[in-house]
């Protein structure tokens, strides 16, 4: 029984060190990446309308949308820590956003990493996608 706790804390351990996009040796784990990751996971649908009622406050889903030679605002408020990765993972769920992305910012440099980051995160995060696409409907007109 220990050796499963042992297991699923280490499994923990590595889901909040990698949401964090830090990468390399084990030894520079971190126990404070670990009781963030905890703490965000136990409000995530709090967290998750909070940022996105900042996202969508115009009620429309113009932040997933690329302007020509320019990164989308959803990408923008990421890289400005405005919002989170599990925002912009349960996001990119409900739309698929990222391979959209993927035809229009093929020459960005960054948007590969980013892209790779959410991708792997994705498959650790667990989140009711029903209620975050209905939070997301209440903040939209969904065209």
């Amino acid at each position: 029984m220990s050796q499963s706790i042992d297991i699923y804390l280490t499994y923990c351990a590595m889901k909040a060190h990698f949401g964090k996009g830090d990468y390399g040796y084990i030894g520079n784990f971190n126990d404070q990446n670990y009781y963030d990751w905890m703490d965000r996971m136990s409000r995530l649908e709090t967290l998750f309308k909070n940022e996105a009622t900042k996202l969508f406050e115009d009620g429309t889903l113009d932040v997933l949308k690329v302007p020509d030679n320019s990164h989308p605002k959803l990408l923008k408020e990421y890289l400005g820590k405005r919002i989170s990765l599990e925002t912009m993972v349960i996001l990119d769920g409900i739309f698929d956003y990222s391979s959209k992305w993927d035809k229009k910012m093929s020459d960005d440099v960054m948007w590969p990493d980013i892209k790779k980051l959410i991708e792997n995160y994705k498959k650790f995060l667990t989140y009711q996608i029903d209620s975050c696409r209905v939070i997301v409907t209440n903040l939209t007109t969904m065209e």
